[in-house]
């Protein structure tokens, strides 16, 4: 196999690797479940460990196994290069687009109005519950996983802190940069559908 073929094909697993993890969020995913993801592409399991390693290193995934089994999970760099708002870095080549234009518009859509949802509820954390009946009545339907997926894409940016994961009674209050966020204090981050603020002119 020539070096052109080899890199084509180190960057299909990487690539399927990240739509794998994207498709789980917010879960991680045993790595014998992207092995069978990876069957087209004859990945081993050495192969896939390494290929995780350097994913990782590049700050597009987090291990939450070991380094025996691993676990990964997709972070929000990782999310925003698959929606196709940030440039891929060196190594993966051309990155599909994992989602198309609508999805990507709703997913940036709702991570806007759960910052606004949360704002409105401080200092009280607000609940799950009540973000997605929140989102319902604003005609964005989403199923608790996908609420829970961009609750965690939003605390990874470091705008949100969630609590109660491990009660499986989740709740999120804005931090000092989330308030800001939807103060227009500073510039709306990548993956954040931000109207513009007329009331200042913006």
């Amino acid at each position: 196999m020539n070096n052109e073929l080899v890199a084509a094909r180190r960057h299909d697993i990487r690539n399927k690797i990240l739509t794998l993890l994207d498709d789980a969020r917010p879960a991680p995913v045993p790595q014998s479940v992207l092995l069978r993801g990876l069957e087209g592409l004859e990945c081993s399991l050495a192969e896939l460990k390494r290929e995780l390693t350097y994913l990782g290193e590049k700050n597009l995934l987090v291990n939450q196994g070991d380094s025996v089994n691993w676990k990964p999970l997709l972070k929000p760099y990782g999310v925003d290069l698959l929606e196709g708002t940030q440039e891929p870095p060196p190594g993966l080549g051309r990155v599909a687009i994992a989602v198309n234009r609508a999805e990507y518009h709703r997913r940036q859509e709702i991570r806007w109005r759960i910052l606004r949802v949360i704002d409105i509820g401080r200092p009280i954390n607000v609940t799950q519950e009540t973000l997605w009946r929140a989102l319902d009545d604003a005609d964005l339907l989403l199923t608790q996983q996908e609420l829970r997926r961009e609750l965690i894409y939003l605390e990874a940016k470091g705008l949100i802190r969630v609590e109660g994961k491990t009660l499986n009674q989740w709740s999120a209050a804005l931090t000092a940069d989330g308030v800001d966020v939807v103060e227009y204090n500073t510039d709306s981050p990548v993956g954040v559908s931000r109207p513009p603020d007329y009331t200042h002119g913006g």
